[in-house]
C-alpha cells in the first residue's frame, strides 16, 4: 500500500482501537456520540452533549439522561444547554430535574435561581434524603410530603419555606435562620435546631421528641401542647414563649431563658430546671417547693 493510503491517526478505521478527535466526525451520528458520551473525560463528554442537542428527540432523551445521572459540570452543563435551547414553554419540561441541581450544588443552585427569580419552584413530595443544604438561601419554595430525613441545613437561611407533611426525621437544621416556615404534619422526630434563630413558626401539637434546641433563639413561636418528651432546650431562650400544655417530660431546660414564658398545663415530670431563669413565668402545674402556687420572680437558685 502506498503512502498517501495509509490510515492517518485519527481516520475511522473498521476494527481500528483508536478515537476520533473530539471535534472530528464520528460515523453512526448518534451512535458516534452516545459512544462519546461514555467517555471518562469530562472534556469529550462535554462536547458530545454539544452534539446531542442536534439529533431532536433522540438527542433530547440522552441529555434528560445525563441530568439524572452524572454530577458537577457535566450536569450543569446539559442542564444550562438544554434551558437556554428550548423556549419558555418548554422550560417547563425542566422543571422537574431541578432537584438534581439543588442536590448537585448549593453554590451554583443559587446563581442559577438569582438568574430566573420569577420562576415558580414546588419540591413537593421530592426525595432529599441526606441531602447537603449546608448555608443555602432559600425562600418562598415548597418541600411539602418531601422526603427530608437527615437532610443537612446547617447555617441555612430559610424564609416562607412550606415543609407541611414532609419527612424531616434526624434533620440538621443547626445554626440555621428560619422564618415564617410552616411544618404543619410533619415528622420533626429528633431533629436539630441546636443555635438556630426561630421566627414567627408553630409549633402547635407537633411531636418533637428528642429534639435539640439548645442555645436556639425563639421569637413569636408557638409550642402550645407540643410533645417535647427528652427535647434538650438547655442554654435556649424561650422568653414569652407560648409552652401551655406542652409535655416537658425529661427535657432538659437547664439555664434556658423562660422569663414570662407560658407553661400552664404543661408537664414538667423530670425536667431539668436547673439554673433556669423564669421571671414572670406562670407555672400552675408545677411546683418545685411543694408550696401551692407555682408562679415565681426570679430564678430557683
Amino acid at each position: 500500500m502506498s503512502q498517501e493510503k495509509q490510515p492517518r491517526e485519527y481516520d475511522l478505521v473498521l476494527g481500528g482501537n483508536n478515537p476520533p478527535p473530539v471535534d472530528g466526525l464520528v460515523l453512526g451520528g448518534i451512535e458516534g456520540v452516545k459512544r462519546r458520551l461514555a467517555s471518562d473525560k469530562e472534556e469529550v463528554v462535554i462536547a458530545a452533549i454539544k452534539d446531542a442537542i442536534n439529533y431532536g428527540k433522540e438527542g433530547e432523551n440522552l441529555l434528560f439522561e445525563i441530568i439524572e445521572t452524572r454530577s458537577g459540570n457535566v450536569l450543569w452543563e446539559t442542564f444550562n444547554l438544554l434551558w437556554n435551547t428550548f423556549i419558555s414553554a418548554r422550560q417547563k419540561e425542566l422543571l422537574k430535574y431541578l432537584p438534581y441541581l439543588l442536590k448537585d450544588s448549593v453554590y451554583r443552585w443559587e446563581k442559577w435561581r438569582s438568574e430566573n427569580p420569577n420562576l415558580q419552584i414546588d419540591f413537593q413530595g421530592v426525595d432529599f434524603s441526606q441531602a447537603d443544604f449546608t448555608g443555602i438561601e432559600l425562600e418562598g419554595l415548597n418541600f411539602s410530603e418531601a422526603n427530608l430525613e437527615e437532610a443537612n441545613f446547617e447555617e441555612a437561611k430559610l424564609k416562607n419555606i412550606n415543609f407541611s407533611k414532609a419527612n424531616l426525621k434526624n434533620a440538621n437544621f443547626s445554626n440555621a435562620k428560619l422564618q415564617n416556615i410552616d411544618f404543619s404534619e410533619a415528622n420533626l422526630y429528633e431533629v436539630k435546631f441546636n443555635g438556630s434563630d426561630l421566627y414567627k413558626i408553630d409549633f402547635r401539637d407537633k411531636n418533637l421528641t428528642g429534639g435539640d434546641f439548645s442555645g436556639a433563639d425563639f421569637w413569636n413561636v408557638n409550642l402550645d401542647n407540643a410533645n417535647l418528651t427528652d427535647t434538650n432546650f438547655s442554654d435556649a431562650n424561650l422568653k414569652v414563649i407560648n409552652l401551655k400544655n406542652a409535655n416537658l417530660t425529661n427535657a432538659d431546660l437547664s439555664v434556658a431563658n423562660l422569663a414570662h414564658a407560658k407553661l400552664e398545663g404543661a408537664i414538667l415530670d423530670g425536667a431539668n430546671l436547673e439554673g433556669a431563669a423564669i421571671r414572670g413565668t406562670v407555672l400552675c402545674d408545677y411546683d418545685p417547693y411543694h408550696e401551692g402556687d407555682s408562679y415565681y420572680e426570679g430564678s430557683w437558685e
